[in-house]
């Protein structure tokens, strides 16, 4: 791949790469706009809410000493399907085993537990569409229920919170029964059927040891006296309201939006990626690394069919077009005068690129400014310069360079334009005082890169360079034949034409290659077929009013070179 400071971008390339594929990324971020509110609108509506159960630690000293906090150790076994299964009222914790003291039973009363039997529910559908974490500030676990009402997930995350709580007090007075059952067989063991055990050697109950009754007694007592008093009332924070989660209609459109921006912006690079053909002159010149002469817009439909807009009716020598090849004629002078060059070779990559057009302005430019130009058409493959001037089957070009012809009669004076003075009528001086000669192309010979190789092109063109100031040569395109290579040791400089969405990227860099080698100076381009908004961006002529002419406005790099 070439490399160099030419295939180097700024920030201004990337958005003109944005400008130009506008419409794709217009496009891409309305679809993705329309489908994030469409999608929004088939979603069926969610709501959230949150309980929370603090630790009942909160405040001491253990609490808040631990690497491990209560929350931590119990959100995870909070967050089973068995708490779930009596969320939903699958399951109900069964009774606390009865404990006897004396002839008295007492039955230990459960906590209360806060089943939604009506939820349509199963545990494990709860889980899923539930979260149960440690709350991010405080010692404490929250409760978040999704659901499809609002108040049936208020119901669930409040008796979530619930039921986690008296599930505590439920287990602890379970472990108290269980407890006082272990202490009671201990100091007064019994048989399956609840009668008391006696002692193999008497006959009698079997007695505790005095010492293990004085130790277990009092425990006894008291875990009887707290399984006598209900349980308490579990302290949590239950769901106060509700928050829709889906559909968040604003926050999709506002994410499909971006997000279609996003996606938007990568096609149109993708898209320019692809496109290998070249848009801007900024990019043809960090290619070929030379300097931008002049951007000429097309014409207007009017005068597609007046291929020199210099000579066209209707005001045509005052639109865009022929302004730019003014600006043009002006930097070419410069260029030249810098590089003492008077014989000029104009070349495309391609074909189709507008090079005999131009150059063929281009001489009307210089000839309407007082200049003597000979214009030569060493395109003998595909000729057009003697089209423009209504020169057709005229001795040309390639019968002087095959011996059948000679320099005087193949050379025409033809009218530049301007009014002319008496004594300059129909000598083809404008009224400035400058003249037009045109040399065809001649009959298409079948050895062209040879003849244009030979001796007699070379002294064809020192007698030219004599006879006129400057010498505009058309040449074939420069990529497919050898005949402009052939011309590149002949000329004294080389004017590359590139025309817009034509030129492509493959074709700039190996023409840049050919230019290297070519033994000719490179001394600017042209930048052909812009539309008049880039031409105005580029530098040429702003608009036309009336009968004149508006303001004209050039780059910094034509500034430098006028």
């Amino acid at each position: 791949m070439e490399t160099g400071w030419y295939e180097s971008v700024s920030l201004s390339d990337y958005f003109g790469v944005i400008a130009r594929r506008k419409w794709i990324v217009l496009l891409v971020t309305v679809l993705m706009t329309v489908a994030a509110v469409a999608y929004s609108k088939n979603q069926t509506p969610r709501y959230q809410a949150t309980a929370s159960l603090p630790s009942p630690q909160s405040g001491t000293a253990e609490a808040k000493a631990g690497s491990i906090t209560w929350s931590q150790v119990n959100a995870p076994l909070a967050d089973t399907n068995k708490i779930a299964s009596i969320v939903v009222g699958a399951t109900t914790p069964p009774p606390i085993p009865a404990v006897t003291i004396g002839k008295k039973t007492i039955q230990p009363a459960k906590p209360q537990f806060l089943q939604v039997k009506d939820s349509g529910l199963t545990a494990d559908e709860l889980i899923q569409s539930s979260t149960v974490l440690p709350a991010a500030t405080g010692d404490s676990i929250e409760f978040t229920v999704n659901a499809k009402d609002p108040l049936l997930a208020k119901q669930l995350a409040s008796a979530w919170a619930q039921d986690y709580g008296a599930y505590l007090l439920y287990q602890q007075e379970v472990d108290h029964a269980n407890n006082w059952t272990s202490i009671q067989q201990t100091l007064h063991p019994v048989d399956a059927q609840g009668n008391l055990l006696n002692d193999p050697n008497t006959g009698q109950p079997i007695v505790p040891d005095p010492g293990l009754a004085k130790l277990l007694e009092p425990k006894l007592l008291a875990l009887a006296t707290g399984l006598a008093v209900p349980p308490g009332r579990v302290q949590f924070q239950p769901a106060e309201s509700a928050n829709q989660t889906q559909p968040q209609t604003s926050r999709n459109t506002i994410l499909g939006l971006v997000l279609g921006l996003i996606l938007g912006v990568i096609l149109a690079f993708i898209q320019d990626l692809l496109d290998k053909r070249i848009r801007t002159a900024d990019e043809v010149g960090r290619r070929l690394r030379v300097p931008l002469l002049a951007s000429i817009p097309s014409p207007p439909r009017s005068l597609r069919d007046h291929p020199l807009v210099l000579l066209a009716p209707r005001g045509g020598a005052q639109g865009p077009s022929a302004e730019a090849y003014r600006i043009a004629k002006l930097n070419l002078g410069t260029v030249m005068r810098a590089n003492r060059a008077k014989a000029v070779m104009f070349v495309a990559a391609a074909d189709s690129e507008g090079t005999s057009r131009t150059v063929a302005n281009m001489a009307v430019a210089l000839a309407r400014s007082g200049s003597h130009v000979v214009l030569v058409d060493a395109n003998m493959r595909r000729p057009a310069i003697e089209r423009f001037f209504g020169l057709d089957d005229r001795t040309g070009l390639s019968d002087i360079l095959s011996g059948h012809g000679d320099l005087a009669d193949a050379l025409t004076i033809v009218d530049a334009g301007g009014e002319q003075p008496d004594d300059a009528a129909g000598n083809g001086r404008a009224a400035t005082g400058g003249l037009l000669e045109v040399l065809p192309a001649g009959p298409p010979p079948a050895d062209a890169a040879d003849l244009l190789e030979s001796r007699t092109m070379s002294e064809l063109l020192g007698e030219l360079r004599g006879r006129a100031d400057i010498v505009l040569i058309d040449a074939p395109p420069m990529l497919p034949v050898t005949d402009a290579m052939m011309l590149g040791s002949k000329v004294d400089g080389v004017i590359v034409v590139a025309r817009a969405r034509l030129a492509s990227r493959p074709h700039m860099v190996a023409l840049a290659r050919a230019l290297d080698a070519c033994a000719a100076p490179t001394l600017g381009f042209l930048f052909t077929g812009v539309s008049v908004s880039e031409e105005n961006e580029y530098g040429g002529y702003v608009g036309v009013g009336g009968a004149g002419l508006s303001q004209t406005r050039m780059p910094n790099r034509e500034r430098e070179l006028l």
